[in-house]
């Protein structure tokens, strides 16, 4: 949800400053400096091309990367694991580079966990009996929801104030999910009996 506004502060604070600043340094100082003025009035002057075409490209990306992970989707502990460790890294890196390239490209990368809510949804259906599958999937994905809700309002709320914190601490939360994901059953293959 706040993708689009942190990418336009990060666009917009490099026609300012040519100076080598980190991922939070550049969204911050434009959070702070937007807060500041006095003009209160909802305008969109001051959207940067860049953040449209850089939304052009998330979406081709994530296109892809869905029918890459569709077409390995026999192997859907792999693929969330791997997606969270692409997560992980990312949010660990992205406040460490001061090149704005690599700082948008972890950025984008942080948002790669979408490509694993098919592989938890179809671990559903697989642990709990058929006469629960429906109501076990309807509150999996209701609380991956609800705790989404929580984590957008969070994130807006800490974001300006202990923005590298709280990268490191969606780090932690995505090394947890690592965890959960190698602890999950093994993938069937198909065309063998268990």
């Amino acid at each position: 949800m706040w993708y689009p506004t942190m990418v336009n502060f990060f666009f917009n604070s490099l026609s300012d400053d040519a100076s080598s600043k980190s991922f939070c340094q550049r969204v911050v100082g434009n959070i702070t400096v937007a807060a500041e003025g006095a003009n209160n009035t909802c305008t969109d002057t001051h959207l940067s091309p860049n953040t449209i075409y850089s939304g052009l490209a998330i979406g081709v990306a994530f296109a892809c990367l869905n029918l890459v992970a569709s077409s390995v989707a026999t192997w859907r502990r792999l693929v969330l694991t791997a997606s969270l460790v692409v997560a992980a890294v990312s949010l660990v890196l992205v406040d460490l580079m001061t090149n704005p390239i690599a700082s948008m490209i972890l950025f984008t990368l942080i948002q790669i966990t979408a490509i694993g809510i098919g592989s938890v949804a179809s671990y559903f259906v697989d642990l709990y009996p058929t006469a629960y599958r429906a109501l076990v999937t309807s509150l999996g994905l209701t609380m991956g929801r609800l705790v989404s809700w929580g984590g957008v309002n969070l994130l807006g709320n800490a974001i300006v104030d202990y923005c590298s914190i709280t990268f490191y601490g969606w780090a932690v939360f995505a090394c947890s999910g690592i965890i959960a994901s190698l602890l999950l059953p093994p993938d069937k293959r198909p065309g063998l009996s268990n």
